[in-house]
């Protein structure tokens, strides 16, 4: 919780750690930290923090992944603001499908630079939702 992007209070934070620790052995948390440690993988390859552009989408994963991410992260701002850290691992555990058949049928370091930018945004704007409530490379399953 201590890696979780500006998240400082305290009471917050003991909040937080007291639901990871009700999620730890739920084979949905399996699917957070499966999902997260393919992302940040290769997300921490992106040389600069933009928006990914969806004119720059090719693969139906793809564009399928762009799609689930904005459903998520509107949903999740939502939880956020309404204090429901429990609903919030909720929903990131179900982006491990979409996750998934990305990474099953998308070349993300390809030459072309826009492209690969892109894709790398993408992954990145994905792990950032991941680090609002903390950094999972720090849980061990």
């Amino acid at each position: 919780v201590l890696g979780a992007d500006g998240l400082i209070n305290p009471a917050l934070m003991h909040r937080i750690i007291s639901i990871l620790q009700k999620w730890l052995n739920r084979q949905e948390f399996k699917n957070v930290l499966s999902a997260y440690t393919r992302v940040a993988n290769i997300a921490n390859k992106a040389t600069a923090d933009r928006e990914p552009r969806s004119a720059l989408l090719q693969e139906d994963s793809e564009k399928g992944l762009y799609e689930r991410y904005l459903q998520a992260s509107s949903r999740l701002q939502d939880l956020w603001a309404n204090k429901d850290y429990d609903a919030y691992i909720k929903e990131l555990s179900s982006l491990r499908e979409p996750i998934d058949l990305f990474f099953d049928n998308v070349m993300v370091m390809v030459e072309d630079k826009e492209l690969r930018q892109n894709r790398l945004a993408l992954l990145k704007s994905l792990q950032q939702l991941y680090l609002r409530i903390a950094d999972f490379s720090k849980i061990k399953d």
